[in-house]
């Protein structure tokens, strides 16, 4: 599997489990864990496929799925797909600067 391809499969992964965890009702969101880590196999490489829940300062939650296909000496693509969601459950995808720490 050319790397274009897994960088095509990890990019459809993450965005499927954001779009799943999206779908979750707030207490569902609430019960997180802070981080969960797990790994995956794409073709023939193994990756690390990570799901991070942080309660921002005015209270709101942010859920950010992150994976990175490593290619050469730590280099490679990372892949993050995130959305936040406010006390009254409403959800918006999470701002670039909310993303700037998982990418």
């Amino acid at each position: 599997m050319k790397n274009s391809e897994i960088d095509k499969a990890i990019s459809e992964e993450v965005i499927l489990r954001s779009k799943s965890l999206m779908s979750f009702n707030l207490e569902e969101i609430k019960n997180l864990p802070p981080e969960s880590v797990e790994d995956i196999k794409i073709g023939s490489k193994r990756l690390t496929i990570c799901t991070y829940k942080d309660e921002l300062p005015n209270g709101e939650i942010l859920v950010i799925v992150q994976c990175k296909n490593t290619r050469f000496l730590g280099y490679g693509n990372m892949f993050a797909e995130g959305f936040v969601v406010s006390e009254s459950s409403e959800k918006r995808k999470a701002e670039e600067i909310l993303m700037w720490e998982y990418v």
